[in-house]
């Protein structure tokens, strides 16, 4: 949660307001530990949400997670509640630690209803 330290891998969901919520385990952080990024140029923008941690979550296994995004939302962001989800993105950053890291998503999926959207995954170019 300082920007020195601020390697991280996430899931990111994007809102039509502009506003991101990014959901992410942590070496260090409880889980429902929420804070707005570090970066100065992402702070205004990004709110991150800390899902599960180390050394309570097991690695290397496949996890489920199901996240009610609007209430997440409220509740780490609040304010007007957004409208549409408009992007889904997966973060990958080591810049300032510079060391590797490695996640695996699958069947990313936006549901409404009973109408259900599912996320391509696809690497960056």
């Amino acid at each position: 949660h300082i920007d020195l330290t601020h390697d991280y891998l996430s899931i990111a969901v994007e809102f039509d307001n502009g506003l991101d919520l990014t959901f992410m385990w942590s070496a260090a952080l409880k889980p429902g530990t929420v804070f707005q990024c570090p970066l100065p140029w992402w702070r205004a923008r990004e709110t991150h949400w800390v899902l599960r941690a180390l050394p309570d979550d097991p690695l290397g296994e496949w996890l489920d997670e199901d996240q009610p995004l609007l209430t997440c939302y409220q509740t780490a962001i609040g304010g007007p509640a957004p409208k549409r989800v408009v992007a889904v993105w997966l973060i990958a950053n080591s810049i300032f630690q510079r060391q590797p890291g490695a996640c695996r998503y699958r069947n990313l999926r936006l549901t409404a209803g009973n109408t259900v959207t599912t996320v391509p995954v696809r690497p960056a170019i």
